[in-house]
């Protein structure tokens, strides 16, 4: 960060908090990948979405776990 586009809230001001930022924004970007990884794997593995797993599971949370959906999906 830094600049006045690239640094609106002046959080950057001095060069430490500059590179602890620089460092949590790449491991919360790291972080996302892994979560965006894990919706792909879980569409393919369940072929419905997030949202609709998500439900299916609020509805009924002690029978529709991951352990039941991939032995579900195995046979």
């Amino acid at each position: 960060p830094g600049g006045p586009l690239l640094n609106p809230l002046g959080l950057a001001k001095d060069i430490k908090n500059a590179h602890d930022w620089k460092l949590k924004e790449i491991k919360n970007g790291r972080l996302a990948m892994v979560a965006i990884l894990g919706i792909f794997v879980q569409a393919s593995v369940t072929h419905v979405g997030p949202i609709d797993n998500l439900v299916e599971h609020l509805s009924n949370p002690w029978h529709k776990t991951i352990i039941q959906t991939l032995a579900s999906s195995s046979s």
